[in-house]
């Protein structure tokens, strides 16, 4: 199963950071943003995620799934206080 690092890497981000939400009741997924730095731009974007791996047996094949994202952030400071939103 691919983790972040990867997903972002195939993406042509390098992974910077990271930060869990919390976990859905429900489903036990984990809920979280991930910052990455694009290669060719070097601009920073932030992705919302769901970790499944965690969750029920049925759910856990989904992986990683990397959401809707921001793009074009100057710093990783803006990216950071992008997460909060």
């Amino acid at each position: 199963m691919k983790d972040l690092r990867q997903i972002l890497d195939e993406n042509g981000y390098d992974y910077v950071d990271s930060y869990v939400v919390g976990q859905d009741p429900g489903t036990k997924a984990i809920r979280g943003y991930v910052i990455g730095l694009s290669r060719n731009r070097r601009e920073y974007a932030v992705w919302s995620f769901f970790d499944w791996s965690m969750g029920k047996p049925i759910d856990k094949r989904r992986g990683i799934d990397v959401q809707w994202g921001h793009y074009g952030i100057t710093s990783r400071q803006e990216a950071q206080q992008c997460m909060a939103y």
